[in-house]
């Protein structure tokens, strides 16, 4: 997710939060290692040991950042990733809701975008 200005995306990957968050970091595993169709039919016991995976995964990413985060809030955080996974098929859709939808500063947009491909 792109933010208005370098310091707020500064400040959302330190204390990871928006699109740095656990719940978005777990998503991305999903998405990465696991397709939809796989999980729909998955016995409950199955779904927990990836809901442990998930826990875990997040925790590491969390005390990377050093950021101590209670894994009792992460659990019901991963179950409901996953259900999200599933319903959405795996996929982001349009969060933005701006299908279809003229965007406005698209070539503010177009210019910042090619800017910070410098980097």
């Amino acid at each position: 997710m792109a933010y208005a200005t370098k310091e707020q995306d500064h400040e959302k990957r330190v204390n990871r939060e928006g699109s740095y968050s656990p719940e978005n970091y777990m998503y991305r595993y999903l998405m990465d290692n696991y397709e939809p169709e796989q999980l729909k039919d998955k016995p409950s016991m199955a779904l927990e040991g990836l809901e442990k995976t998930l826990v875990t995964k997040a925790k590491e990413y969390l005390i990377n950042a050093g950021i101590n985060y209670a894994t009792g809030g992460l659990a019901p955080m991963a179950s409901a990733v996953i259900s999200r996974f599933i319903a959405n098929n795996g996929e982001h859709g349009d969060t933005a809701n701006n299908l279809g939808k003229a965007q406005e500063n698209s070539f503010d947009t177009v210019k910042q975008s090619l800017f910070d491909l410098k980097w």
